[in-house]
């Protein structure tokens, strides 16, 4: 699932963390005023240099974002909203998306496993793994498809009526190989997979940087 190189730093740290990093983030990112919001776009930057790949993929959102940006913006002058706070919206939006992009980027499978092989030990929380797994492994099927049928036409404008034929087609095909997204997941929850330790480099630099996010939370 991680589109980072495989020895990024990001990547190499605990899933845990860096959900705790993804739910903190986000609190700041909606809650605070907008000068600490700033401070928290300016320690994310200097946080994104230790794997400077992700700056790519930032900037993939960020162009994404872009027609909801200019459709919302529209929109809330033409409702009478003033310029400041609709750039504030539009900065707290950013600050999730930089938070997304961060935890989607360096999500791996292998390592997921190896930091909740101890959710196999209860029934409900194997099932719950279980389920984020087979859930990973539809996603990952899907877009493959998705940017499968839509390579060949990539260059020619399509309606809005193909795209919605082309989601429900690649769904219709990911669902025809739900036996071997079953058989993926069984074949993944049975590998034996080594503990990893919590006090490594990548950890705690990722505990350095949750820690200035609390801290913002305190401004």
């Amino acid at each position: 699932m991680s589109v980072l190189p495989a020895g990024s730093i990001f990547i190499r740290q605990n899933v845990w963390l860096r959900l705790a990093i993804l739910i903190i983030g986000s609190v700041v990112a909606i809650g605070v005023p907008p000068i600490v919001l700033g401070v928290f776009a300016g320690w994310t930057a200097l946080y994104f240099l230790l794997s400077p790949a992700i700056y790519g993929q930032v900037l993939q959102g960020m162009r994404r974002l872009l027609p909801f940006a200019a459709a919302y913006g529209v929109f809330a002058l033409l409702s009478g909203l003033d310029i400041v706070t609709i750039l504030l919206f539009l900065a707290r939006i950013t600050g999730l998306l930089l938070l997304m992009v961060f935890f989607s980027a360096s999500l791996q499978l292998s390592r997921l496993m190896q930091d909740c092989r101890w959710m196999q030990r209860h029934r409900l929380t194997g099932m719950l793994l279980y389920l984020a797994v087979a859930t990973l492994l539809f996603i990952k099927r899907f877009m493959a498809c998705y940017h499968r049928h839509t390579g060949h036409n990539k260059r020619q404008k399509q309606s809005l009526n193909h795209y919605l034929m082309l989601i429900v087609t690649t769904i219709a095909d990911n669902w025809q190989a739900r036996a071997e997204v079953e058989d993926e997941t069984h074949r993944l929850l049975s590998y034996h997979y080594s503990r990893q330790a919590w006090s490594t480099q990548a950890n705690v630099l990722g505990a350095i940087y949750l820690t200035g996010l609390v801290l913002l939370l305190s401004l």
